[in-house]
């Protein structure tokens, strides 16, 4: 049914900027259609055209920059936008380009989206030069399923390569990892629908690194499987570290959970009264907050398994064997010290790239629920050496923690300690 001549006003704001995305009239009231639902017919559109003073086609010359060329790479490989989409990105921060001007850049900077057969085979031969010479990357893509892959792949070595001819290539070169991962996930898993994006944060913490002083907590959103949060420190696991991370989380989207998912961790109680507080009518624990078992906590286990398996297991291993042969003594505070300087930036670095790629996934559409939501964040210096894959940055731990021994022995200022986790909870949070 068409809407309403007044009804249109309402939409002005919309409007104009298809007008000023170039679009035609017909165009334009499929897109209104499409986001809105309500239709329009071509003289209705036609007179507020003349009546808010707009042009039939608003399309300005593009202005090209260095700074424009520089952003649709950026956008292009960490974002994987359509043009239509890069083109809001692009005039959101500023920039003055149409539809054609846009494609002229992109193509100009060899940003293709679609390849020749030619195109291809060289791509991939790219790509095993990249695996033969960065060994990390390698064990990577070992560990990942074809999707993570093909994000991976692209942001690390910015080799434009289709989804099925990156996941052939990872198939011919590493037929057994292939076979082992689609063995592991042949088992059948329950189900676990839920109504739509931020109605359930699952939240949980990864610990196998905590003897070493590395704590990691992380939320994701059961939906969408979006990581919300990710943070790694000394203290991630603690009332005050998780609360923190809670309260910073919703001031930063400006959004919040109907519910939060957790095991039974005394971690979480501040977080859980933060979200769920008593001075609310009718407020109870139950109605906001769901305590369960670790087990049952699936969401965010996957993700600390697909977290373990691509990013973590080198540094899980040379950890274990760094303390089984004496070369990290936890009682040492240079070994601590050593170590965390060594290492916290990196596997930081590691987290945040992880969660980076694994946010690009897109939302399927489930036959059984409405589609929601289509897509949705001066030290001591080392001569550089070599790493070798089973013990990354070793030779740099080695020396910084040498170094640290001696100025303990010398007994020099400023003496040696770490600083403490921050404790205290609800005394804390009184003051």
């Amino acid at each position: 049914m068409p809407a309403r001549n007044s009804e249109i006003d309402e939409f002005r704001s919309l409007i104009t900027d298809l007008y000023r995305d170039g679009l035609t009239e017909p165009a334009i009231i499929n897109e209104v259609f499409n986001q809105t639902g309500n239709r329009f017919k071509m003289r209705t559109l036609q007179r507020r055209r003349v009546q808010w003073g707009l042009a039939r086609r608003q399309v300005q010359s593009t202005i090209t920059t260095a700074d424009l060329r520089s952003d649709i790479q950026y956008f292009f490989y960490n974002h994987f936008p359509s043009d239509k989409t890069l083109l809001r990105l692009l005039r959101s921060i500023g920039h003055v380009v149409n539809p054609a001007g846009l494609r002229r850049i992109r193509k100009s900077l060899g940003l293709y989206k679609k390849h020749s057969k030619e195109e291809i085979e060289r791509a991939k031969q790219s790509l095993v030069a990249y695996f033969q010479g960065d060994k990390t990357l390698e064990q990577t893509v070992r560990s990942q399923g074809r999707k993570l892959n093909a994000v991976t792949v692209r942001l690390e070595t910015k080799v434009l390569l289709p989804i099925a001819a990156s996941h052939d290539l990872i198939r011919e070169l590493y037929p057994q990892d292939v076979k082992a991962r689609q063995r592991r996930f042949q088992q059948h898993k329950g189900g676990f629908v839920t109504p739509g994006p931020d109605y359930i944060w699952c939240v949980d913490g990864y610990l196998k690194m905590r003897f070493f002083g590395f704590e990691i907590y992380a939320a994701i959103d059961a939906y969408s499987r979006f990581i919300v949060w990710a943070h790694c420190g000394i203290s991630a696991t603690t009332q005050r570290g998780v609360y923190s991370q809670y309260l910073t989380t919703l001031a930063t989207n400006g959004r919040m959970p109907w519910f939060m998912r957790s095991d039974r961790g005394m971690e979480t109680l501040m977080m859980a009264q933060a979200h769920c507080p008593p001075d609310l009518p009718n407020a109870e624990p139950h109605t906001c907050y769901n305590w369960t078992t670790s087990t049952e906590n699936q969401r965010i286990e996957h993700w600390w398994r697909q977290w373990n398996d691509s990013s973590c297991k080198v540094y899980n291993n040379l950890f274990r064997k760094m303390r089984e042969d004496g070369t990290f003594v936890a009682s040492n505070d240079a070994h601590r010290v050593a170590i965390l300087y060594i290492y916290m930036p990196v596997i930081r670095d590691k987290l945040a790239k992880f969660v980076q790629v694994w946010n690009k996934h897109p939302i399927y559409p489930d036959p059984r629920r409405p589609h929601l939501c289509a897509s949705f964040m001066d030290g001591v210096t080392f001569a550089a050496t070599e790493d070798v894959i089973e013990a990354p940055q070793f030779l740099s731990y080695t020396h910084l923690r040498k170094c640290l021994e001696a100025h303990a022995e010398a007994g020099t200022e400023p003496r040696l300690h770490l600083l403490p986790a921050p404790t205290g909870a609800y005394k804390w949070d009184a003051q």
